[in-house]
């Protein structure tokens, strides 16, 4: 996360204004709270679809090994952040736990422990495999 005080920095870049540090949290604050409704929007429409693809790639986040988790089905993408990449980050986001449909991933083992469809994804099929 970038800190406040670099923002206001990088807004002034932008826009030619300086904002305060305590403008900026208010306006993060409001975000989220608004934007809670949005995030469980698209998890219910993604619940709704007959197939859900779902992934997870690794990456650094300060300096520590994070991962980004995803889930989409043909329009709605819904991405989050975890520090574990198996059945407690994917647990956390409340989707495929609950998902009744096919899942298409990579052969995780972590996913087969849903009880839902599987089917697995040919691109990830076709990736030459690491030595």
């Amino acid at each position: 996360m970038i800190p406040y005080a670099r923002c206001v920095e990088l807004l002034f870049d932008l826009i030619g204004h300086r904002l305060s540090v305590g403008s900026l949290a208010n306006f993060q604050s409001k975000m989220y709270d608004r934007l809670g409704n949005f995030e469980n929007g698209i998890k219910t429409l993604l619940l709704r679809s007959t197939v859900l693809h779902v992934d997870e790639t690794g990456m650094k986040v300060n300096g520590s090994e994070s991962w980004m988790h995803m889930a989409s089905n043909k329009l709605l993408s819904h991405f989050g952040f975890h520090k574990k990449r198996g059945h407690e980050a994917i647990d956390s986001f409340n989707i495929v736990p609950l998902y009744n449909g096919t899942l298409i991933h990579d052969r995780f083992r972590s996913y087969f422990k849903y009880q839902c469809g599987h089917s697995l994804c040919h691109a990830h099929i076709l990736m030459p495999i690491k030595g």
